[in-house]
Parts: structure tokens; sequence; C-alpha cells
């Protein structure tokens, strides 16, 4: 959860604003990961925050809201990851490599909860497609990070397609078992899952 304080002053109002809405999500995300989101309650995030309820939809519109802007974060952060490893210097599977070690990362943070557990479940059709849209543009960027990687040599001739979806759908599951008390780190378990989908698409020699 995010350290900062509800009740942290600053002179910048727009700030101010900026900082509680992020304490609220991030107040938000972490309920929704611990305890699931139909068993967390507007009231239940009041509390935890020692405001009021209506002082919270000065920030929010409602529950649903609060869990789609947490869907926009995690958006945000995949998208970041893909701007970051496409100015690196590297081979395309690496680039690859790079990217789903930091996927790896949002997946089993509360942010990658929200959206990979709950968003497709609780959120309405018309959020919904919003997200969706967005998810497919990050399809899209690891698809070309494949196709470059296919052009230069580094990854075997393959349907990017497929091999995004490989990808993608691995490391989403970890939102679902990964636990940071097991015995391995979530950087050594993407490490693994990456040595296995790269075993088909790694050039022979």
């Amino acid at each position: 959860m995010n350290e900062i304080s509800w009740g942290r002053k600053t002179k910048d109002s727009k700030r101010q604003q900026k900082l509680k809405r992020r304490v609220l999500l991030d107040t938000a995300a972490h309920e929704f990961t611990t305890k699931g989101y139909s068993e967390t309650s507007i009231n239940d995030l009041a509390d935890l925050l020692d405001v009021s309820k209506p002082a919270l939809y000065y920030y929010v519109k409602n529950k649903e809201d609060i869990l789609l802007q947490c869907v926009e974060i995690s958006l945000e952060l995949i998208m970041d990851i893909f701007e970051r490893v496409n100015d690196l210097a590297l081979s395309g599977i690496e680039r690859v490599r790079a990217y789903f070690q930091n996927y790896a990362t949002i997946c089993t943070g509360d942010y990658g909860y929200a959206l990979i557990r709950e968003g497709n479940k609780h959120l309405g059709p018309e959020n919904k497609a919003k997200m969706r849209k967005i998810m497919e543009k990050g399809q899209e960027a690891v698809e070309g990070l494949i196709d470059a990687g296919v052009k230069e040599g580094s990854i075997a001739p393959c349907e990017a397609k497929y091999v995004a979806y490989v990808l993608f759908s691995t490391f989403n599951q970890m939102a679902f078992w990964y636990s940071p008390e097991g015995d391995k780190s979530e950087a050594e378990i993407a490490d693994q899952l990456l040595k296995i989908v790269f075993s088909g698409i790694e050039p022979r020699k």
C-alpha cells in the first residue's frame, strides 16, 4: 500500500487532490487483493482512510468507478513498460524477456490483481469494453516486439499473435496463484516461465 497518508498537506491544491485520489486507489486495490472486490465496500475504505463516506465521492462516482480507475492505472503501468523496453538496445527476444520480467511485477501486485482478477468480472459492459481496447494495444505492442525479433533472427519464425497470447495467458495466471510467501520470488518464476516459452521460439542452432 502507498505510505502517503490521506491527511498529508501540500501547497498545491491540484497536487493535493491527485495525492488523495491515489491514496484512495492504493487502499482500494489492496483491499480488492486481500478481501476481494465484492467483499470491499465504500464504507470499508472510508473507515480505513478515517474519512467520511461523502468525502470519497469527491474523487470517485461509486465502487465500480474505483475499480475502473485501478484498472486504468494498471494498464498505464503496462504501457509504460513497453515504452521503456522499446528504448533498450537489446535484441528482439531480450526485449520480450525484459517486458515480461517487468510485467510479472504488475501481475503479482495490487493493481494487476484489480485488472486481471476483478476487472473482467465486475466492470459493466461499457467500462469492460474500454479495458479490453487498451489491453489490445498492449497485445499489439508485444506482437511488434516479437515480429522485430523474427526479422532480426533472435526469434524463430512464428505467428507473433499466438506467441503473445501464450505469454500473456501464462503470466496473467500469476495473479491467481502467486504468493510472496512462496519459495520462489516473482522474478525467479518469471525466468522459469520465459525459459519454457522461449524454448519454442528460440532459433535452432
